[in-house]
């Protein structure tokens, strides 16, 4: 990612905020008998979730450490800061 790992702990956080709301406005929706709104905020969590995952940084860039690539790799997610 070109994002410094503290930028995308941050944004992580956010998305796994925003996947909780949403998740919880599906509930509501559904206790609603609103079927529709309750699909859509199922999907925002859904994606909110998966996006969390996503950005989270690795245990190496957290703690500073990126492996150098092998030669001949392209580089993976964990080695593009390298």
């Amino acid at each position: 990612m070109a994002l410094p790992p503290d930028v995308r702990r941050v944004l992580s956080a956010l998305l796994h905020d925003l996947s909780l709301d949403a998740r919880e406005c599906a509930q509501q929706s559904w206790r609603r008998n609103k079927a529709p709104m309750a699909f859509y905020w199922k999907v925002v969590s859904v994606y909110a979730g998966h996006l969390h995952r996503l950005m989270r940084p690795t245990k190496a860039e957290m703690a500073g450490h990126v492996p150098e690539p092998l030669p001949g790799r392209a580089p993976t997610r964990a080695r593009e800061g390298a």
